[in-house]
């Protein structure tokens, strides 16, 4: 018979301190157990905790292919972009037919500078690419389907080792996909320019504007434009939007110094180039110009 305010079947003999049942329960999880763990915390916005969890289930199993996914996305690119990419590469080793994986691995290598094996990776993932399903998923790490995120990145890794033809295939069968692609139209746009087809370079540029009006990569690029059609005034236009939504833009500064200078306004061009230098102190045209400005 048990009596009040008693409990039935526990030893009172046994000593058990305040964290003894979490680690009991510890030892007997498996690297799932702590995925899940992972994943609860991962929504409720417990990052460093989720961190700790998938880590815990890869020391169970070196090969948990959740674990690697998750702890690439919650590491990349800000908290450990060099252990985030090693987690990229062990899922694209465990899903090697897995698109969005090699997306994953393919375009963090690209954006560390690593093109060669970027494209290695990027080319794999489009070859995987095998059916309409693939139009409804997205990776973690863009906004885009797979199908035409893949083409986008592939191009830019083309274009950035000069690989110009296959650079603006893959660019052109990314807007086949999703037209809105306001990236693949700046990117083939400044393509297009670097290879003096300024009417169509013109056209894409435009259209990324219009898709993203705060592009400011896609305004000064369309500055330059206007500059070598003899449109002054709408050059300097485009300049100015360049460095009123991105004002960290050196390359736009000097460009509106420069179309300043051109139209004999030093007083507004002097702080362009001030400013400019500021940003980028290496950059002899712009000491050049600003001490001719000064004189």
């Amino acid at each position: 018979m048990v009596g009040p305010g008693r409990a039935a079947n526990i030893p009172e003999f046994v000593a058990l301190p305040a964290d003894g049942i979490v680690k009991i329960r510890e030892q007997f999880l498996d690297d799932y157990s702590y995925v899940r763990a992972g994943n609860e915390f991962d929504r409720a916005g417990e990052a460093g905790r989720a961190i700790e969890k998938y880590r815990m289930a890869l020391s169970l199993n070196p090969d948990n292919l959740s674990a690697h996914r998750h702890l690439s996305h919650l590491l990349y690119p800000t908290r450990n972009p060099k252990e985030a990419v090693e987690h990229m590469q062990a899922t694209a080793r465990l899903a090697p037919r897995d698109p969005s994986a090699q997306l994953d691995l393919g375009s963090a290598l690209r954006s560390l500078g690593d093109y060669s094996n970027a494209i290695v990776h990027l080319e794999a993932g489009v070859g995987w690419l095998t059916n309409l399903a693939d139009r409804q998923a997205e990776s973690v790490e863009h906004k885009h389907a797979l199908p035409e995120a893949l083409h986008f990145n592939l191009g830019a890794a083309y274009q950035q080792v000069g690989n110009i033809t296959n650079a603006e295939f893959h660019y052109r069968e990314a807007l086949r996909l999703a037209s809105d692609y306001a990236e693949v139209h700046y990117n083939l746009g400044t393509l297009l320019l670097g290879s003096r087809r300024m009417t169509e370079a013109e056209e894409h540029l435009a259209t990324a504007i219009k898709l993203t009006p705060e592009f400011a990569l896609a305004h000064n690029c369309l500055g330059v434009i206007r500059r070598q059609q003899g449109r002054q005034a709408e050059a300097v236009e485009c300049f100015q939007k360049a460095v009123r939504y991105d004002p960290n833009n050196w390359q736009a500064r000097f460009n509106l110094a420069t179309a300043y200078l051109s139209e004999g306004n030093r007083d507004k061009a002097i702080p362009e180039l001030r400013e400019t230098l500021r940003l980028a102190p290496s950059f002899e045209p712009a000491r050049r110009a600003l001490a001719k400005a000064l004189q």
